[in-house]
């Protein structure tokens, strides 16, 4: 099981620069086959991402499979069934809520790396579009 930092890790190693930064990604050329160059450069960097991304999500779902195996199984204490089924109810209730709130809680780091992989990608696709654009006002 790979923590939150070792994925944010590998997301700097492949653009090079620190996360917080990927607005300042530079991609230089001079002739329009250099741009082309950089094109292809970009969406290599997208796909790397992209698959960062699969297996973060998939992390995520290693983490959601107990909690919704625990969700499921969670019964009312020993003295909520003595008092009735409304105070059962909302042991049951109470204790859900728990788990989401532990759920939430162990994925919320998980969910603020996709956030900055999605950041990342939308950036790199802005980048793109832009060399695109000088590259056919070039040709």
């Amino acid at each position: 099981m790979a923590s939150p930092e070792s994925y944010l890790a590998k997301v700097e190693e492949i653009l090079g620069v620190p996360i917080e930064k990927v607005d300042g990604l530079q991609f230089n050329w001079e002739t329009p086959a250099e741009g082309k160059q950089q094109l292809a450069r970009i969406r290599l960097l997208m796909q790397q991402l992209r698959l960062v991304k699969k297996d973060v999500s998939a992390e995520m779902g290693g983490i959601r499979s107990p909690f919704r195996a625990r969700s499921r199984s969670v019964r009312a204490g020993f003295l909520a069934v003595f008092s009735g089924r409304k105070a059962a109810g909302r042991d049951r209730a109470r204790k859900r809520e728990q788990l989401g709130k532990d759920r939430e809680k162990a994925l919320g780091p998980y969910e603020r790396v996709l956030r900055l992989i999605d950041e990342a990608i939308a950036g790199l696709r802005g980048v793109e579009l832009q060399i695109k654009s000088q590259i056919a006002a070039v040709e």
